[in-house]
């Protein structure tokens, strides 16, 4: 491999690093601001059929229309007064498949829910698979393994 040609799939490396740190980022995101539907319209990939979410202690929720569903179900948060959700995506751990087609992810993840009467921490690591369609990152899989949740 000549040197520009190592340079090259150096400066790919250091784009997809970025690319999949921009889309946990959006999850988060529009996790935070409630915006549900784009959680699964632009982040979770579409053509991989074990695409998946688990929440460890909650459940797994495999194939589009189960995540769909998941996050349907989380817009009745939009009726409690003072309702948030906030987990921050921290201290990501990249590897890049080297293909470049895939990717594996830990990030830690300190995190809180509330509304006006309640509040809850929820901390602990995701692990997150991508997988690259159409030349944008997608989630194939993420796991939220929460270390400790009080109530």
């Amino acid at each position: 491999m000549s040197t520009i040609e190592a340079l090259l799939a150096r400066v790919q490396r250091l784009e997809d690093e970025s690319q999949i740190q921009k889309l946990q980022s959006r999850y988060a995101h529009y996790l935070f601001t409630q915006q549900f539907d784009r959680i699964v319209e632009e982040c979770f990939a579409k053509h991989v059929p074990d695409v998946s979410v688990e929440f460890s202690d909650s459940g797994v929720y495999r194939g589009l229309d189960s995540i769909r569903a998941l996050y349907q179900a989380f817009m009745a948060t939009k009726n409690i007064p003072g309702f948030f959700i906030l987990h921050m995506t921290v201290n990501p751990y990249i590897e890049i498949a080297a293909d470049g087609r895939s990717a594996r992810s830990h990030w830690l993840s300190p995190g809180a829910a509330g509304s006006a009467t309640s509040s809850t921490w929820i901390w602990g690591p995701y692990y997150v698979d991508y997988v690259k369609e159409a030349d944008l990152w997608r989630i194939a899989h993420s796991n939220l393994a929460p270390l400790f949740r009080n109530r």
